[in-house]
């Protein structure tokens, strides 16, 4: 299986880095139109890239999610017929998201510059080193590294999600359009309940936010803001491991921890993908495939699928009030809240 080493960063200038490429590599870009149709599989990921009608790629990969240089192992079939492909692909396997971007391809060597405009989402640029017969994967990853050195990629600029989940990170905010149906609804308040909260934590000192408040507690999951937001994000993605286990939907979910305020901001909106992937298809179900979903919690109570998102939300607007309580009594003080 052909290698690459790949690495993917958020671009705040994109004409100001097209020119630093084009100058330090004295070569000029290709544009490419590019719509990328992601498709439901249990392992790896496969996408289908349409270049037009008549013109596509299948992409099966395998590739972790990390922010530095990373293996990506693929495969590409070539196809003149994307359309009915992607007709086929999509009645077997069903469609888990769609990205449309415009692409200024750079070739160094054996490395892909990408420029990317990505519907939705923003700019970013992407690095993909192909690992040559003879090479192993460390050189490959000391040419990425030396590429961002003479780009001056931040390391904070870079990412490690897929534009897809990003998109659903970003894309199915309550800014943009509402989704369809009772569970499209749910879902809705759910990232607005979540939105909400995570403004609210964000105001929060960092000595605020690992401070012990409630000592005295038996409930762990409540001596500080830290120990609640941990909670918080770790419980969603419970919610939506009980709604996978129904439908049968793979799980791969991470292990429970505790997050320093760096991270939760990240961490709670994977989350929230999470929950948005695992719903994906079922926006429009009707009362009565929505009452078919039985679900047996952990705490005792049997739910369906309205009853669990509707819990999921008062779980979230139950923990910000207790924070807001927290600010009220002056456990945080309220000089330091922005």
């Amino acid at each position: 299986m052909p290698v690459n080493i790949e690495i993917k960063a958020r671009v705040t200038n994109i004409e100001a880095l097209k020119a630093r490429i084009e100058s330090l590599y004295n070569i000029k870009p290709k544009e490419i139109l590019q719509v990328d149709t992601f498709f439901s599989i249990e392992k790896g990921r496969l996408k289908l890239r349409s270049f037009s009608k008549d013109k596509g790629e299948l992409i099966f990969y395998e590739r972790n999610n990390s922010t530095g240089p990373k293996r990506s192992d693929y495969y590409i079939y070539k196809t003149d017929e994307p359309e009915t492909l992607n007709q086929v692909l999509k009645l077997y396997l069903g469609i888990r998201g769609v990205v449309r971007k415009k692409r200024l391809l750079f070739l160094v060597g054996n490395t892909r510059i990408h420029l990317d405009e990505v519907e939705n989402l923003g700019s970013f640029l992407e690095l993909e080193v192909v690992v040559s017969p003879g090479q192993n994967e460390y050189e490959g990853k000391q040419i990425a590294e030396d590429f961002m050195r003479k780009l001056e990629v931040n390391e904070r600029d870079l990412i490690d999600l897929a534009y897809r989940k990003a998109k659903l990170i970003k894309g199915n905010s309550m800014t943009n359009n509402y989704r369809k149906g009772a569970i499209g609804a749910l879902m809705d308040e759910y990232e607005r309940a979540a939105n909400e909260f995570k403004n609210l934590i964000l105001k929060i000192p960092e000595s605020d936010f690992v401070k012990i408040v409630d000592a005295e507690t038996k409930d762990d999951d409540c001596r500080s803001v830290q120990t609640i937001v941990s909670h918080v994000t770790n419980s969603g993605y419970g919610y939506a491991n009980y709604i996978r286990d129904w439908f049968g939907i793979p799980k791969n979910s991470p292990e429970r921890r505790i997050l320093s305020q760096k991270d939760f901001v990240l961490e709670f909106e994977k989350m929230l993908a999470y929950n948005s992937e695992t719903l994906e298809g079922k926006w429009e179900f009707s009362d009565e495939e929505i009452q078919k979903v039985k679900m047996i919690v952990r705490w005792g109570p049997q739910y369906d699928l309205e009853q669990l998102l509707e819990h999921a939300i008062v779980h979230i607007l139950r923990h910000r009030r207790q924070i807001e309580k927290f600010i009220a009594l002056g456990y945080i003080s309220k000089s330091k809240i922005l």
